[in-house]
Parts: structure tokens; C-alpha cells; sequence
């Protein structure tokens, strides 16, 4: 029998998203710290997911056998489901 679990992940601080604020920043004018506080201030938590934490629920889903269907919101509350 096989699990069928989703993560669905929020804005992750990760080598590829730091270069992509740094591509809009340098388009815009803004400061990369403002970006990223911006996109902060837009969740519950007020900050970003951290690349562990996506890994933690990977672990998570892999050990836990009595779990399908399910989706993890990895969001920091940007989004509610």
C-alpha cells in the first residue's frame, strides 16, 4: 500500500529564491532587506519557511505510516487551507 502526502510550501529562503530578490532588486531600486521583510510581514508567523523545515516534513511523511491524503501547509501562514 502506498501514502499519498503533499507539502506545500511557502516562500523558502533558499541559494535560488536570495538571487531571484537580488534580480528584482537590482530592477526596482528597492533593498533586498526590505523585499525580504516584505514577504515576511505577509505571513502569520511574520518570516520565511527555512529549507529545514521543508526537510523536516519530508521526514516526517516518510516515517509516518498512518498518514495519507494529507497536505502540509509549509507556509509560516502565508496561506491557510
Amino acid at each position: 500500500m502506498r501514502n499519498f502526502n503533499c507539502i506545500a510550501p511557502g516562500d523558502v529562503m533558499t541559494p535560488g529564491e536570495e538571487k531571484s530578490l537580488q534580480t528584482r532588486s537590482n530592477k526596482t531600486g528597492t533593498d533586498v532587506q526590505a523585499l525580504i521583510a516584505s514577504v515576511a510581514e505577509n505571513t502569520v508567523l511574520k518570516r520565511w519557511v527555512k529549507p529545514e523545515e521543508v526537510a523536516q516534513a519530508v521526514l516526517f511523511l516518510e516515517h509516518c505510516n498512518a498518514m495519507t491524503g494529507t497536505i502540509l501547509n509549509l507556509s509560516a501562514g502565508a496561506t491557510i487551507h
